[in-house]
């Protein structure tokens, strides 16, 4: 599969248009493969499959929101790296509940519109996707790799370098005060959670020990330990209050 984190760049055209939750588009796009995540493991029955749609990817992608905005966004900016935070930082004042009120249709179309489009993209990238079935070339091999296979990978690089140029062209927060040891000392817990919590999950279960379980554990631990960290520090300043 492409990967997951490469999926948002098909829906970026359409971020910047009213008529759609740029949130929504970019939650969408990845929500298939979230089942792979929750099960920390390859193996999907529900997150690419037409009912699947509507009842796993779209409420789903709906928690993911919540969760995002509440209980990881404002922390998670701070301490990103400079690039990053100086472009994001003004974020931080978007309410997405009253957004939600105002647009909840359009924000469950921009869920379903990036869904749709995740499943898009792997229907050309996939052994078994629709596309690849119907276009033969597609199972023809260059240096003994199938044409999807590399259409897959070359696409997952497309895809992310695009983010990256999105991400560099927006808007850039001046005059920011960056607190270099905070950042090293957040990313540092992060980091100690993630691998803390994956060896955890692999710890007396060796029969699990595949790249692709490896990569979607590692993911979805990164996701708990960015939960973890982010409940602390809003407990420690509330605290400090």
């Amino acid at each position: 599969m492409p990967f997951t984190f490469s999926h948002p760049a098909i829906v970026l055209p359409l971020r910047n248009l009213k008529i759609f939750s740029c949130t929504g588009l970019i939650v969408g796009s990845m929500m298939p493969d979230f089942e792979y995540f929750l099960r920390m493991r390859i193996v999907g029955e529900h997150g690419h499959t037409a009912l699947g749609v509507y009842y796993f990817d779209l409420p789903i992608g709906f928690l993911f929101t919540y969760i995002y905005h509440y209980c990881i966004r404002n922390t998670f900016i701070d301490h990103l790296p400079n690039f990053f935070r100086k472009r994001f930082i003004l974020f931080k004042q978007f309410n997405w509940n009253n957004y939600l009120k105002e647009h909840f249709f359009v924000v469950v179309c921009s869920l379903l519109l990036g869904v749709y489009s995740h499943l898009f993209w792997d229907a050309f990238t996939h052994e078994y996707g629709y596309f690849v079935q119907k276009i033969p070339i597609l199972k023809e091999t260059i240096f003994k790799r199938p044409i999807y296979n590399i259409l897959q990978h070359l696409s997952s690089i497309v895809g992310a370098w695009l983010i990256y140029y999105s991400i560099k062209k927006m808007p850039v927060a001046c005059n920011l005060n960056v607190y270099t040891n905070n950042v090293i000392i957040y990313w540092f817990w992060v980091v100690f959670f993630t691998e803390s919590f994956t060896m955890i999950r692999f710890y007396d279960n060796m029969h699990l020990w595949m790249i692709g379980n490896i990569i979607v554990t590692t993911i979805m631990n990164f996701f708990l330990a960015l939960l973890l960290i982010n409940f602390i520090y809003k407990t420690f300043r509330k605290n400090n209050v």
